[in-house]
């Protein structure tokens, strides 16, 4: 299993599962507009620049490094500074 997968239909958006959503999250890497690097490891990612995901109060800021989510302190869920290790993307989805 992987901890990055390739979204089915877009190539250049990569999912990863976030454990604070328990849902997937996703970083864009297109060539036109590089918002973000990735360093290709499926297993051990590591993501550059931070990724920010608002929904209305709901906070998530995150890095990817070597495999782990680092929480940000201005997320607004109980994983806010915690750094875990990814866990792989479910089969399934």
């Amino acid at each position: 299993m992987a901890k990055i997968k390739i979204h089915p239909t877009d190539p250049t958006c990569h999912m990863y599962w976030d454990i604070a959503r328990n849902e997937p999250n996703c970083f864009w890497i297109r060539p036109t507009n590089p918002s973000w690097s990735w360093n290709g490891d499926f297993d051990k990612p590591t993501v550059s620049p931070s990724i920010l995901t608002r929904f209305g109060d709901y906070i998530d800021h995150v890095f990817i490094r070597n495999g782990q989510i680092q929480y940000l302190s201005d997320c607004t869920h109980k994983y806010a500074g915690k750094v875990v290790d990814m866990i792989d993307f479910p089969e399934d989805w």
